[in-house]
């Protein structure tokens, strides 16, 4: 008696068209695999973009739907449920941070100050700065003055920051 048993092919017996039929189920085989892995993959996609479509609708961070677990269903009532769920993880359902920024109490222009707000030590700077790109380029006499005056008392400090200090506050003089 033979040790054949029906589980394994007899491969002396194989002929050229069974060979190309186990190449042929073992490609589809393959191509069924790929293609099953991409359907999950696509639906995953699909099913995270539905949820954020949701959550955006809701007021909520799209970004939430990456956290959402698979079993959730799409439907807004199953989406607020799982928000509400999981209001102590997320906070509170509510705008986000795009439609809080647009919706948000502005100051009425009539509430706003009339007067500058910066000093007239600050108007002058900035009148230096804009002549500057205009081409002036020489600083006032007393700026110069202030410079050099502030780098002689860093000279004379010798890198000490308390006896900088002191000259700055005229408690030492140069």
């Amino acid at each position: 008696m033979s040790n054949f048993t029906w589980d394994q092919p007899d491969d002396s017996e194989e002929t050229p068209l069974i060979k190309q039929l186990r190449a042929e189920i073992k490609r589809r085989d393959d191509r069924l695999k790929e293609q099953d892995e991409t359907l999950k993959t696509l639906t995953g996609k699909v099913r995270t973009q539905s949820v954020a479509d949701v959550l955006r609708e809701l007021g909520a961070k799209p970004g939430l739907a990456k956290f959402a677990p698979e079993s959730l269903e799409t439907s807004r009532e199953a989406v607020t449920s799982w928000l509400k769920d999981n209001e102590d993880l997320f906070g509170p359902v509510g705008q986000s941070d795009a439609t809080a920024a647009v919706t948000e109490p502005q100051t009425p222009v009539s509430a706003l100050p009339t007067t500058p707000v910066a000093t007239p030590e600050q108007q002058a700077a900035f009148a230096r700065m804009a002549n500057a790109d205009n081409g002036s380029s020489s600083l006032p006499d007393i700026e110069s003055a202030q410079i050099a005056q502030l780098t002689a008392m860093a000279d004379a400090a010798q890198g000490n920051p308390d006896r900088y200090f002191e000259y700055l506050r005229g408690d030492l003089k140069l």
